[in-house]
């Protein structure tokens, strides 16, 4: 009986300590679906332009990157871009990332005041133009960019960069 009991009592702290080492990390590891605030990317908010609280980029400080993850129309920057009276925005990268094959003829680019009025635009086809400057703008004021392609009912993704173009 002894045996038995001592054989029952080795068998359960065997399967016990099995157990344990399998199971030994129970926690969840998340991780970020966006880039950390300190790389300088925009991440664009769709149909929202920024808010009056949002941040500003300077860009006499530094160039100030983006990417969109997917656009079908339109999208904003999520901050307030001031510290130029050129300001140069490129588009890289173009990729269809919807489920309808087709390519990007033109996205157009507009720059806004703080009181939400454009103050200029122009078209670039990304196949042959990767970037536009816009002139005549106030160093000193809050300004945003949108972003729109064709509603066409492709989505499309891409990057770049917005930059002082002194």
């Amino acid at each position: 009986m002894k045996k038995l009991v001592s054989s029952l009592v080795a068998g359960a702290l065997l399967l016990s300590l099995s157990a344990g080492a399998v199971s030994a990390d129970t926690s969840v590891h998340n991780l970020q679906t966006a880039p950390p605030a300190n790389i300088n990317v925009i991440t664009p908010m769709g149909a929202n332009a920024p808010g009056s609280n949002a941040s500003i980029h300077d860009l006499s400080v530094s160039s100030y990157n983006y990417q969109v993850s997917e656009v079908g129309a339109q999208v904003y920057t999520d901050k307030w871009i001031k510290g130029s009276s050129k300001m140069k925005v490129t588009v890289t990268n173009v990729k269809n990332v919807g489920e309808t094959p087709g390519s990007l003829s033109g996205v157009t680019i507009t720059v806004y005041n703080a009181s939400n009025q454009a103050v200029a635009s122009g078209n670039i086809n990304p196949n042959t133009t990767s970037s536009i400057t816009f002139s005549g703008l106030s160093s000193s004021n809050k300004y945003y960019v949108e972003f729109s392609v064709p509603r066409s009912g492709l989505k499309f993704a891409f990057n770049g960069t917005i930059s002082s173009a002194q």
